[in-house]
């Protein structure tokens, strides 16, 4: 009797346990039909949606590509700027001031080839005086054949003092330079040269060159009387 109640016991565990596991199998199967039915009715719906989906993929396929030949593009061109720049001349003109109270003007290849047929123009924007001669120089009459990279023609303006004019100024000009390359490619540079950025750094001593020669002058004068004095005592 006890084996045969065990026997029935064991029995009636494994029943409830095959009847658990067709419970499960058939809830999967109704959620997987479940599942089915909304798929099969929403099928358009499912497809709409991918195609949108693929639609943004693609486009920003199209866009991250079109950045990507856009920055191309501009990398390409800026180093071509850049190999053009480092092959052209470059002309410029400016004031100087190696000498205290003494202005240069002064005419520079800063490129990396040579330059020719450089014209110059000044243009005053203030009342500038004493400048006639500077302004007659060869630089500003004929254009300057040939300048090698790096050469520097350098002319003589006058003192500052001699340039001040009614206002307390220095001469002011706006600039224009026209030149080419060995191949004949064409530049032009135009901008302001201001003398005036050495107001306050000099100290007047002479006033002009003229003034200058003048002391000079007296000087001599003095000397030659000296001369005379001394010869007259020996005589006696």
């Amino acid at each position: 009797m006890p084996e045969d109640f065990l026997v029935q016991q064991t029995d009636s565990v494994l029943a409830t346990i095959v009847r658990l596991f067709a419970l499960e199998d058939s809830a999967k199967f109704e959620k997987s039909d479940i599942v089915n039915d909304w798929l099969s009715e929403n099928a358009s719906l499912i497809g709409f949606i991918s195609f949108l989906l693929t639609l943004f993929l693609t486009g920003l396929n199209v866009y991250f590509a079109m950045k990507s030949q856009k920055y191309s593009s501009d990398s390409v061109k800026l180093n071509s700027e850049i190999r053009k720049e480092n092959n052209t001349p470059n002309v410029i003109v400016y004031f100087d001031m190696e000498l205290m109270n003494n202005l240069d003007f002064k005419v520079e290849n800063i490129g990396a080839i040579a330059a020719k047929n450089i014209k110059i123009t000044l243009i005053p924007i203030n009342e500038v005086v004493n400048t006639e001669h500077f302004e007659k120089l060869y630089v500003f009459r004929h254009p300057i054949a040939f300048l090698a990279p790096k050469q520097i023609i350098k002319c003589s303006v006058e003192s500052l003092f001699a340039l001040t004019n009614s206002n307390n100024e220095y001469p002011t000009y706006n600039v224009s330079i026209d030149f080419s390359d060995l191949e004949d490619n064409q530049y032009k540079r135009e901008y302001l040269i201001d003398a005036n950025m050495y107001q306050g750094s000099y100290q007047i001593t002479i006033k002009t060159t003229h003034h200058l020669t003048k002391v000079v002058e007296k000087i001599e004068r003095h000397l030659n009387n000296l001369v005379q004095v001394i010869n007259k005592e020996r005589d006696k």
